[in-house]
């Protein structure tokens, strides 16, 4: 058996045992008789006996326990007297005990087991037995004399004998004067407007206990006479059982504040909240015998105020995370309770720059204007207060004086008693729009006096409202001859020549997007006349006007009938068309008979003539490229050319194009970085053309010898190819024109280099056909990187 089993077993012990270590006798084990006796918990264990019962000071028991250590004696004793802490008073017992001293093999102290048994009643009786023999013995002796007195006793009695009537009857009033006191007791408890009880001894009993707490309990008259565990099981594991035996204990009340408690009443256990005090009342030796309950329930009052706060939170919640600027303003000294960010990015301050100050300390400015006015109005008349656009001069941190058009409202906000108690501001900065607003006014007087110098449309679109309004020379453009309301979906939309349709959309919704095209707007669309049915082709140009928020509110331009310039470019491109094919007879007869004279001169070995056979078939090829340029840009205007679509790999078609620049332009390397494969969807010689085009220009405006990389790839169902060279770069200005037709960079490096400015030109459009999107990136002296995709099916 192991030291453990052995405590175990000592623990379920009757007889009070304890063991203690070392000089200082630190108590090892004591088991529940042993606590009993000493008045203590388990908490002790491991303290010197002198600090876990500082009673024991003073009496032998500390000296004995050392010298039993220090001598290895064991030490026994019987009726042994001994004063200790009960109930909050010293009182004397008597023990029988042991304190054996237990050694190790060696001779050496292992510890101190301490037995002891209460002999209290025992010696007591003793003590009675010895008492009584000596009164029976000092009875004795007083017999005789009193016999003696006997005689003069009776002498006395008559006279004893009407003393003790008069007590009987002063005894009888008292008695009845204490009833009617206590009967005066119960009928004030019974008659108190506030809940009361009187529990009497340490149980607890319910001795009185007034309508409003039965109530309270949610109870009958029956728990009258009952222990309070008794007539409110639901008590046990709530703190109050215990608070009122330690109030008996000490004497001492308690004074309870919005306490929870749990109580079982007519819709089962319910959560309530009480102000309560335990009073106790004593005797006339200070000793506790009752104690008064007095509680106010305040649950009603609790759960309104948690209302009130929830409230208050979730308006401070709506104030914070307002996207306007909020503030509330307490009192009528219009303290700044709380200001969300909107309102302090207004107010040009941090939250500790206002928070807890009066506004008009903040912003003295504000004196002398009709804001502070407007607030005490609405202290006064409880009544909201709002205006529109009102200016406003606030200064900053820094002392300036900003101007700002504002919206605002000033709504109430009441306290229980209906009372104003605080002013909820709403202000919406829109400076940004009446700003926008005199830009957009000035604008259309610009406009205005544009279209009375030429003849030009107008347009004017309100986006939020989608009201649109054209102009007499607007609607002629679209063939409308009435003046009834037009609108962009029925009128606009559907006005639109159908080819262009879907490209006009695409132009407007970039133009609504801030970040994509500030608002411009510049493109040339064709028309079908709704009444005429007649065919015009129209020139726009227009400008987006935005929010704070970058939200696009109104769309004004100017339209211009380019008919006739279109038809004369038709024309033109109808000659060019001509010319080229007529130049394309005798070019194609002119380069066989090169290719013959070459075979001559070959197999003559003239050099010579080899040579300048061989420039002179390369200036026929470059007169073929520019011919078939000029003649797709003919088909393109024409609307002539059709994409003759198959699947192929795309990185094959690079590799070929690669390959054939190595062959004819081996002036630069050509480098393609291959990938995995990516099979699209397309007109594959088209494709090839426009890959052509981009090497063939990598390659006029980039250096000899440098490189010129070629990357694939492909994402979100699109595949796309850039071609970066190390050449002169693009100005940011000429890169918005780049794909023009006709359109050249007019620069010191560029005069020298050959070309009409229709190689860009056709790749943007082969690539719009593809309905994919063709870019370039650039900056001047730093290279070029043209990039295009087209969707992969």
């Amino acid at each position: 058996m192991n030291s453990q089993q052995l405590l175990d077993i000592l623990s379920l012990s009757d007889k009070a045992t304890a063991i203690y270590t070392s000089e200082d006798i630190i108590i090892e084990f004591a088991n529940e008789a042993m606590l009993g006796f000493w008045g203590k918990d388990s908490s002790i264990m491991g303290k010197p006996m002198r600090q876990a019962v500082p009673e024991l000071v003073g009496q032998p028991f500390l000296d004995i326990l050392r010298n039993v250590w220090l001598s290895g004696d064991t030490y026994i004793d019987t009726n042994a007297y001994a004063e200790l802490l009960a109930d909050g008073k010293m009182r004397g017992y008597y023990f029988d005990f042991e304190y054996r001293a237990i050694k190790h093999p060696s001779g050496e102290m292992r510890c101190i087991l301490h037995t002891a048994v209460d002999v209290t009643e025992r010696v007591l009786h003793q003590q009675e037995i010895i008492e009584i023999r000596q009164r029976e013995k000092d009875l004795g002796d007083e017999l005789a004399a009193t016999n003696e007195e006997l005689s003069a006793s009776n002498e006395e009695l008559v006279s004893t004998n009407e003393e003790l009537k008069e007590s009987y009857d002063s005894l009888q009033l008292l008695n009845q004067s204490l009833s009617e006191s206590e009967a005066w007791f119960r009928e004030m408890v019974n008659q108190a407007p506030v809940a009361i009880a009187v529990l009497d001894g340490r149980e607890l009993i319910i001795d009185t206990a007034n309508a409003f707490i039965l109530q309270i309990w949610g109870k009958g008259p029956e728990v009258i006479n009952q222990p309070l565990h008794i007539a409110l099981p639901e008590l046990q594991g709530q703190p109050f059982l215990q608070i009122l035996d330690d109030v008996y204990a000490t004497g001492v009340p308690f004074f309870g504040s919005e306490v929870k408690a749990s109580l079982v009443r007519q819709r089962g256990l319910e959560d309530a909240y009480f102000n309560f005090v335990y009073h106790p009342l004593k005797d006339s030796g200070g000793d506790t015998v009752s104690i008064i309950v007095v509680a106010t329930e305040v649950t009603d009052q609790i759960y309104a105020r948690r209302r009130v706060e929830h409230s208050e939170h979730r308006l401070n919640r709506m104030v914070m995370t307002s996207p306007i600027g909020m503030t509330i303003l307490k009192g009528r000294e219009l303290v700044i309770e709380i200001a969300n960010q909107n309102m302090l990015n207004i107010w040009n301050r941090t939250t500790d720059q206002v928070t807890g100050k009066r506004i008009l300390e903040v912003f003295p400015e504000l004196i002398g204007q009709p804001f502070p006015d407007m607030l005490q109005r609405v202290f006064d008349t409880g009544q909201p207060f709002a205006m529109d656009e009102i200016t406003a001069d606030v200064g900053m941190a820094d002392g300036t004086i900003v101007q700002y058009h504002l919206d605002f409202s000033y709504d109430p906000l009441f306290d229980a008693d209906g009372n104003v108690e605080a002013i909820l501001a709403t202000v919406n900065n829109i400076t940004d729009r009446v700003e926008v607003r005199k830009q957009m006014m000035h604008e259309q007087e610009r406009s205005r006096l544009a279209v009375e110098a030429s003849q030009l449309g107008t347009f004017d679109m309100d986006i939020a409202e989608g009201i649109l309004d054209w102009d007499d020379r607007c609607r002629t453009l679209f063939g409308v001859s009435h003046n009834g309301p037009v609108t962009y979906e029925h009128d606009f939309v559907m006005g639109l020549h159908p080819d262009d349709r879907e490209r006009v959309q695409q132009v407007i919704n970039l133009s609504f997007s801030k970040a994509a095209s500030n608002g411009n707007y510049d493109i040339e669309y064709r028309t079908i006349g709704f009444e005429d049915k007649k065919l015009r082709w129209v020139s726009a140009k227009g400008k987006v006007f935005f929010d704070e928020q970058d939200q696009p509110v109104r769309f004004l331009g100017i339209v211009l009938d380019i008919t006739d310039k279109k038809e004369d470019e038709q024309r033109k491109n109808d000659f060019i068309a001509m010319v080229s094919h007529e130049l394309k007879t005798p070019l194609t007869s002119l380069k066989a008979y090169i290719q013959v004279l070459q075979a001559k001169a070959l197999k003559a070995e003239d050099k010579f003539a080899g040579g300048a056979l061989d420039k002179s078939l390369l200036q026929v090829n470059k007169m073929n490229t520019l011919i078939k340029g000029f003649l797709d840009v003919a088909r393109l205007e024409s609307g002539s050319i059709n994409l003759d679509v198959e699947q192929f790999d795309l990185n094959v078609l690079i590799k070929e194009a690669v390959e054939e620049a190595a062959i004819t332009m081996d002036s630069h390397d050509v480098i393609f970085n291959a990938q995995q494969p990516i099979q699209i969807n397309a007109d594959r010689e088209k494709i090839s053309q426009v890959l052509n085009n981009l090497i063939s220009n990598a390659t006029k405006y980039s250096p000899r010898g440098s490189d010129i990389e070629i990357n694939s790839y492909s994402h979100d169902n699109v595949a796309g190819v850039s071609i970066t060279d190390k050449g002169i770069g693009i100005g940011a200005d000429d890169i918005e024109k780049l794909f023009d037709r006709f359109y050249r960079v007019n620069s010191a490096h560029t005069k020298t280099i050959a070309g009409f400015g229709i190689g860009l030109y056709l790749c943007a459009e082969i690539i719009r056909l593809h309905k994919g999107r063709i870019w370039v990136e650039s900056e001047s002296s730093r290279g070029a990187t043209f990039k295009f995709e087209i969707p992969l099916t």
